[in-house]
């Protein structure tokens, strides 16, 4: 008898012969596209820092305030999905399925994290660039746009991932522009 690893690994073709063969080449694109997507990510990392390294340094003032945002994302979190849990129980209609709901929540906590730590001055560290980083934002806002608007017309049903992670990185870009906008104004003033 096979095991249930086997089970879920095998793929019964119309003859009823088991191939592990599509299943492996399936398996190696997705662990090639990993080590790509790291590599990337490395090179994207190293470029947005003015004096290079893939980790960005903080003071105690930003670490604090990072805290805070944390905390902020983290309750958000927690009240979120003990709505959605009492909104499902009492089998209330909602708009969105279940895992687009917890995606949604997911997605809200992280957004109210990074626009808490960009108001808080915590986002970009002591050796990022500021231009940079909003470039790179802006790549992930459109190729995450342009994927989902792609997909969408493929007909595929995977769209609304992408979809919503470009809307989440587009009010990161915005709240990065108001703060530069705040600090400009504020830097007038203090002259």
């Amino acid at each position: 008898m096979k095991t249930m690893l086997l089970k879920s690994i095998e793929v019964i073709d119309q003859s009823d012969n088991v191939t592990l063969v599509p299943n492996l080449r399936m398996l190696a694109g997705i662990g090639v596209g990993i080590i790509i997507g790291v590599g990337i990510l490395a090179l994207v990392a190293y470029s947005r820092r003015n004096e290079g390294g893939l980790f960005s340094k903080y003071d105690e003032r930003q670490k604090v305030a990072q805290g805070l945002a944390y905390r902020n994302g983290f309750w958000t979190v927690v009240v979120l999905l003990c709505g959605w849990y009492i909104l499902d129980l009492c089998d209330l209609w909602l708009p969105t399925g279940r895992n687009l709901t917890i995606l949604l929540i997911m997605l809200t906590g992280v957004l109210v994290y990074v626009v808490s730590c960009i108001m808080m001055d915590a986002y970009i560290g002591l050796n990022d660039n500021r231009k940079r980083t909003a470039i790179s934002l802006s790549v992930l806002t459109v190729s995450n746009l342009g994927l989902g608007f792609a997909n969408r017309a493929a007909g595929s049903s995977t769209f609304v991932m992408n979809l919503l992670v470009g809307c989440m990185t587009l009010v990161v870009l915005a709240a990065i522009g108001i703060k530069a906008l705040l600090e400009r104004r504020n830097g007038g003033e203090e002259e």
